[in-house]
């Protein structure tokens, strides 16, 4: 990714996968897994930083988020987020699959 301004706003892409499935799904899921993995890949950069600065500012000691425990309602909070989560990520193929047993296939 390019470090000119135009490009500051836009998310990370992934390097296309070195081979081509030939099955119409296998192709979609190799490209929800690269999505997937440059989110994630985006997403740990971000959390590392934020670690990095909070402890460099005094803000936080560096193991304070290993120490964590969340509270009930955190952990309730965090359980209805990666459901809803997970329903985005896999509404297409659910669909799919429900389409795909309604015509007996």
């Amino acid at each position: 990714m390019s470090n000119s301004p135009g490009n500051a706003d836009r998310p990370a892409r992934a390097a296309p996968p070195a081979f081509a499935p030939a099955e119409p799904v296998a192709e979609r899921l190799t490209a929800l897994f690269a999505a997937l993995a440059t989110e994630f890949a985006v997403l740990h950069e971000r959390v590392d930083t934020l670690e990095r600065v909070l402890a460099s500012h005094g803000a936080m000691p560096p193991d304070a988020i290993e120490s964590y425990v969340p509270d009930a309602a955190a952990e309730a909070a965090r359980q209805a987020w990666r459901q809803q989560f997970l329903e985005r990520v896999f509404a297409e193929l659910q669909a799919e699959a429900q389409a795909a047993a309604r015509r007996g296939g």
